[in-house]
């Protein structure tokens, strides 16, 4: 219920900057309702994204949802991160650290 989601609203530079988060809750125990709230999450994100939403810490879904619109910034966090393990041992396959 629209009632269970709770808000966190941060005025970081006044008129022109917000930092928010939001809780969506889901019964842990229904892969349905996991689901619901997972879908739910990624088409929120997607539409505050297209509006022009930053999100400082993507991962999982919102990661490559994020990475996809700045292949530059992707590109040079796989530089870094190379630059840091260039044997590839900290978290293979993934991109951040």
């Amino acid at each position: 219920p629209a009632a269970d989601i709770g808000g966190y609203f941060v005025v970081m530079e006044r008129g022109r900057g917000l930092h928010c988060e939001f809780d969506l809750h889901a019964d842990g125990q229904s892969a349905a309702d996991r689901e619901r709230v997972k879908k739910l999450w990624l088409a929120a994100s997607a539409l505050l994204m297209g509006k022009g939403a930053l999100f400082d810490r993507p991962y999982g879904d919102l990661a490559a949802m994020v990475y996809a619109r700045a292949p530059e910034y992707a590109l040079k966090l796989q530089q870094i991160k190379h630059e840091m393990d260039p044997q590839g041992i900290l978290n293979p396959g993934k991109l951040c650290f």
